[in-house]
């Protein structure tokens, strides 16, 4: 999304979006995903996949995408933010 002067929110499409990426951010998104459970995918961290994969096939036709082996699954935030706010809460 694009945020205007006026505050306003300017929704942009997924491709679009993600053809702005930089290469480390499709192989971060990339490697994450895989190494999610599929039990704990959707349809939008799917469709979020899908576009990032097309767009490093088309920069890179002929190379498989860099998976990474150190980085935590998508669900990792959900769990950080749910265990902060515990924390946050008992104080």
């Amino acid at each position: 999304m694009k945020k205007t002067e006026d505050g306003y929110i300017i929704p942009i499409r997924l491709s679009d979006y993600v053809e702005t990426l930089d290469d480390w951010e499709l192989v971060e998104y990339i490697s994450r995903f895989e190494a999610t459970s599929k039990y704990l995918r959707n349809g939008a961290s799917q469709a979020k996949y899908d576009e990032m994969k097309r767009v490093w096939d088309k920069r890179y036709p002929e190379e498989e995408v860099p998976v990474l082996e150190c980085v935590p699954p998508l669900d990792c935030e959900l769990s950080f933010l749910h265990e902060c706010r515990r924390i946050n809460e008992e104080d």
